[in-house]
Parts: structure tokens; C-alpha cells; sequence
């Protein structure tokens, strides 16, 4: 039982997975079907690309420019890597993955827009127009952008099949670590400690 619950481990209730779903097709919604920036959620991908221009000051301008997007979808990228590698937790993963879908469709949007510069911003300092104008490839900022949309919906689905495949497959992945942290044939025969005599009681 997984500690404070009342369920087997790996087996999360199913309004957990609803919930989880219902977000993801918010997330899906306002980005790919809206075209538009997630409520809420928008306001904290555009402190993550703040930070992220402000983080990799030290790369030369172009990447600078870059990381701001760039950043926007490492975040959350990271965060559903430490969902699943430490925590086991798959619904997290693909929450956080779904989150991801929806930074590189805000990115898409920002990088068609460099040759005409049309976007109200922070600043008035266009990324993609300095970046692509800078790698001389201002004139495929639609293709780039239609690339880059392409593979948030990918990521969109894949994290909306993951969440309907979540009440399966998180309890695999959990029985899985389960067995890989039982003892071994030699842990075996290994007696437990005398509480009275172990010097790690004496230190709290």
C-alpha cells in the first residue's frame, strides 16, 4: 500500500487519471485547436522564458535569444523526467509532457511571426526575428514553425494515450521497481543489527 492512501502501489484512484485527463485536453484545447496560450499556465511559461534568456547569458546572442523557448519546454520536460525516474509517477509524466506540447506550439507561434514582427512584447525585442535574421533563415520561419507545431501535437498525444494508458501502465513500472529493490540471495543472509549496539542510534 502505497503509505497514507488505501490503495495498492502504483494504483492511483480513478478520479486522479480523470483529473489528469481533463487537463491535457484543456492543455489541447486553447494550444491546438484555440491556437492560443493555456490560462494560468501561459503567465508561468512566460516567467520560464524570461529566465530562461537571463540563465544562458553567457552563450553567445543567438542562443540567448533562443533559450527562451527553449527553456519553456525544458522545464517542464525535466520535471516529467524526475516524475518518472524518481518518483515513479506516470501520471506526472504525462501532465508535465503535455505541458511541454503546448510550450512548443506558443514557440511556433512566436517564430512565424519573425518576418513580420506583428506580436505585442515584453520589451519589444522579437527572439526569432534577431535569431533567424542572425542564422540567415528568416525566410523559412513558416516552415520552421510548422516543424515545431507538428511536434507539440506529437507530444500532445502521446501524453493524452499515456494518460489512458496511465491505470496500466503505472502499475507495471511500480511492480517493476518493486522487484529491483528486493533483496538479493547475499542480503539475505545478512543478520539484522542489534538496536542496543548500533552506533546510529547514539546520533538521533
Amino acid at each position: 500500500m502505497q503509505p497514507g492512501t488505501g490503495w495498492p502501489v502504483g494504483r492511483r484512484p480513478a478520479w486522479q487519471w480523470g483529473g489528469g485527463g481533463v487537463l491535457l485536453v484543456l492543455f489541447g484545447w486553447f494550444a491546438f485547436v484555440r491556437d492560443t496560450r493555456v490560462p494560468l499556465l501561459g503567465w508561468i511559461d512566460l516567467a520560464i522564458h524570461e529566465f530562461g534568456h537571463v540563465a544562458t547569458l553567457f552563450l553567445p546572442e543567438v542562443g540567448t535569444a533562443m533559450m527562451g523557448n527553449g527553456m519553456q519546454t525544458l522545464a517542464p520536460l525535466l520535471l516529467a523526467g524526475a516524475f518518472g525516474f524518481r518518483e515513479r509517477n506516470w501520471l506526472g509524466v504525462v501532465v508535465c509532457l503535455g505541458w511541454a506540447a503546448t510550450t512548443l506550439q506558443d514557440a511556433s507561434v512566436y517564430i512565424a511571426d519573425a518576418p513580420y514582427q506583428r506580436l505585442q512584447l515584453i520589451g519589444g525585442y522579437h527572439d526569432w526575428a534577431f535569431a533567424l535574421g542572425e542564422l540567415g533563415q528568416i525566410h523559412r520561419a513558416e516552415a520552421i514553425a510548422r516543424v515545431v507545431w507538428t511536434l507539440g501535437l506529437l507530444a500532445w498525444i502521446g501524453a493524452a494515450a499515456g494518460c489512458a494508458a496511465g491505470p496500466w501502465v503505472e502499475p507495471a513500472l511500480a511492480r517493476r521497481s518493486t522487484r529491483s529493490e528486493l533483496p538479493g540471495p547475499a542480503d539475505a543472509h545478512i543478520p539484522p543489527s542489534d538496536p542496543d549496539s548500533d552506533w546510529r542510534n547514539y546520533f538521533g
